[in-house]
């Protein structure tokens, strides 16, 4: 017995002496700003809009003492704790809640309805962060690191909309976003026989004379709704000369 207690002992001995001889490597935050930039596109004119970020998630980076990234650290803002408590009914008291948040987010199926929940609670509870239209198209700059919802604030009111969920970090500190936006087509034709149920008369020009009725139907459809509940869509026609609306 005296041998077993005389063998531990030396392992606990050596096992200190291994302890302290490891180094102890400091980690510093980064303190890296990051980016957005929401880009023209052929349909879309960013620069003529205004749009505003809100961080919903804080990340923080960590360096060794070569300069090395060597872990990332996610943390809930105060203020959306108990969007992610209720959404995941997920204790917000608990010290892994956190890193409970980031696992549901990552198994959320629907990524645009999970950025507009958490754009609501965010405009509930904190200001946006506003950017400056640039030549490309709007531009958000000095962001800290984080996990952000943009939103097109252009048309203030209820029907401000996610257009991006996108994470900031030391790999892609500067993001680029192109919102895109369906241009429909548009087909105009003259409706020979006047009869709208059947469309096999229709066709692109006709002869008639000064006085006659003309019936044109213009065909297109409803652009995307998706992440709306109302928007207007207006079609404006300009009449050839020689005819009167009536």
């Amino acid at each position: 017995m005296k041998t077993m207690k005389h063998i531990v002992s030396i392992l606990l001995a050596v096992a200190m002496i291994l302890v302290m001889a490891v180094p102890a490597f400091a980690l510093t935050p980064v303190t890296e700003k990051g980016s957005i930039l929401i880009k023209n596109s052929d349909t879309v004119e960013a620069s003529a809009k205004t749009f505003a970020a809100y961080k919903i998630l804080d990340l923080t980076a960590y360096k060794n003492d070569a300069g090395e990234i060597v872990t990332y650290d996610y943390n809930v803002p105060a203020d959306m704790a108990d969007f992610y408590a209720e959404r995941y009914d997920l204790d917000k008291t608990a010290s892994d809640f956190a890193m409970k948040v980031i696992a549901s987010i990552r198994e959320e199926e629907d990524i645009y309805a999970f950025a507009e929940a958490a754009l609501n609670a965010a405009k509930a509870v904190m200001s946006g962060t506003t950017g400056t239209p640039v030549e490309e198209g709007y531009q958000f700059n000095l962001l800290p690191l984080g996990y952000y919802v943009v939103a097109d604030t252009t048309a203030q009111g209820e029907y401000i909309k996610p257009v991006s969920a996108l994470v900031l970090d030391t790999a892609t500190p500067n993001v680029e976003v192109e919102v895109k936006a369906e241009v429909p087509p548009i087909e105009k034709e003259i409706d020979v026989d006047e009869d709208l149920t059947t469309t096999e008369d229709r066709t692109d020009k006709n002869e008639a004379a000064i006085g006659d009725t003309v019936k044109y139907v213009v065909t297109t459809k409803v652009p995307d709704m998706t992440g709306y509940d109302k928007y207007f869509f207006i079609i404006n026609d300009k009449m050839s000369k020689g005819l009167t609306y009536t």
